[in-house]
């Protein structure tokens, strides 16, 4: 079984990549021009020069596959997996192609093959049509490689025009930071100056967990969602763990994938880390309801989503928390349920408080909730616009906070949607089908 190398590729699998990429352009591309443009004496010193060349390539191809074959490549969190699947059978591709072309390459010779006349192997089949037949094979397997090595090309191109690092990996320069900060460690390197979000909320910081979780925080908080994404990424591949802390970082990986775009990624994320963890406890009570929120808002299409879990957990809760703002994630699970009876009941038996502020901003924060499930965005609009400003005072980070400021938007646009709507219906408007 090969080791995955954490650290990036090692120096050795650099080394053979790019003399693996040199000979490899070379000889696909002058092989190409010699057979379309080329005249018979540049042919024939083509011909010589990649013989010796691709000759003397053969055993570093072969330690290549030999380091690949024992040393997995680093972790890609930057890929989606369908894009590392792709990826996987493209250089899966790469290799096996270069494969046929060395050895259908010297399995074509009609003479002994003579490398950059310091010494002559024999040839090693003397069958005219065995040479014949493997040099069709070489060629077609030629082209086939030059057109996937363009593929090669044009997906980095790709990636890197995006911001994906994927050539970083493979080159010297920066290699060592890119390493630590992928790998986020060491974790005292992650948590220097007080452990606070920019809104001055305390972060758990404690080990390794913690030190991702406030450089997640502080990459958020900066508005650099793609660094955020890569990193802690990279963090979490080949980790596992368990409880709030666990879950929690896992809510930064999927709200840090939605900010890149990956809403697919998101919605598996949530179903395989989080939606179990609200089902069997209480570990998820304000990060399944703030994440599946989120995936609402930010879904193209009508989607099935499964609140009736978080439904059944904010129901069982629902005034026996003790903390406003996990009662205010319970409101959340049953807006975004459409248990508006529920919000009623709970609404009705609000108790007292020694805090009357809180109390407030809670009420008005659940009646927000609750317009917006009946569809009364304007209202909602409006009681949040109140509630957002002070919405630090029932708890809870920025980052995490900034769902309320989506839904407020949210909110804003579809009132602005359906006014028009009804200005067009006024106007005696009619769509004809």
């Amino acid at each position: 079984m090969g080791v995955e190398q954490q650290n990036g590729y090692s120096p050795t699998a650099k080394l053979l990549h790019w003399v693996s990429a040199a000979v490899i352009l070379w000889a696909t591309s002058s092989g190409l021009f010699a057979a379309a443009f080329a005249d018979e004496a540049v042919r024939a010193w083509l011909a010589s020069l990649n013989v010796s060349l691709t000759t003397l390539f053969v055993p570093v191809f072969a330690l290549r596959v030999v380091c690949r074959l024992l040393a997995k490549p680093p972790a890609a969190p930057h890929l989606s997996p369908a894009m590392r699947r792709s990826a996987r059978l493209g250089h899966a591709a790469l290799y096996v192609l270069t494969g046929i072309v060395l050895a259908s390459g010297v399995l074509m010779m009609r003479q002994d093959i003579d490398v950059f006349e310091w010494v002559s192997l024999p040839r090693p089949l003397r069958n005219a049509a065995l040479n014949r037949l493997f040099g069709g094979v070489h060629r077609v397997a030629s082209v086939c490689l030059a057109v996937l090595v363009l593929g090669h090309v044009l997906a980095v191109v790709r990636h890197e025009r995006r911001g994906t690092p994927v050539l970083q990996r493979m080159l010297w320069s920066g290699s060592r930071s890119a390493s630590r900060a992928e790998r986020l460690e060491p974790a005292n390197r992650l948590t220097e100056g007080p452990a606070r979000d920019s809104g001055g909320h305390a972060l758990f910081s404690h080990g390794d967990t913690g030190a991702a979780h406030v450089l997640a925080h502080r990459l958020a908080d900066a508005g650099r969602a793609d660094d955020g994404y890569r990193m802690l990424g990279a963090w979490l591949e080949g980790r596992r763990g368990s409880g709030s802390e666990w879950v929690h970082l896992q809510f930064h990986m999927a709200v840090f994938e939605l900010a890149v775009g990956r809403w697919d990624d998101a919605c598996a994320r949530f179903h395989r880390h989080i939606l179990p963890a609200a089902a069997a406890g209480d570990d998820a009570l304000t990060d399944a309801p703030g994440l599946l929120w989120r995936l609402m808002l930010a879904a193209s299409r009508p989607v099935r989503l499964p609140w009736n879990v978080l439904r059944r957990t904010a129901l069982r809760r629902l005034g026996n928390t003790g903390d406003s703002y996990v009662e205010l994630h319970n409101v959340l699970a049953l807006a975004g349920s459409g248990d508006v009876a529920s919000i009623d009941r709970w609404l009705d038996s609000m108790r007292p408080s020694d805090r009357p502020g809180d109390r407030f901003l809670l009420r008005n924060a659940a009646l927000a909730l609750r317009a917006f499930a009946t569809r009364d965005y304007q209202r909602a609009a409006d009681l949040l616009d109140t509630v957002v400003p002070r919405l630090h005072v029932l708890g809870g980070s920025r980052e995490q906070n900034r769902l309320f400021e989506d839904i407020a938007d949210e909110s804003r646009r579809r009132a602005l949607g359906g006014r028009r709507r009804q200005a067009l219906r006024s106007s005696g408007y009619s769509r004809v089908a």
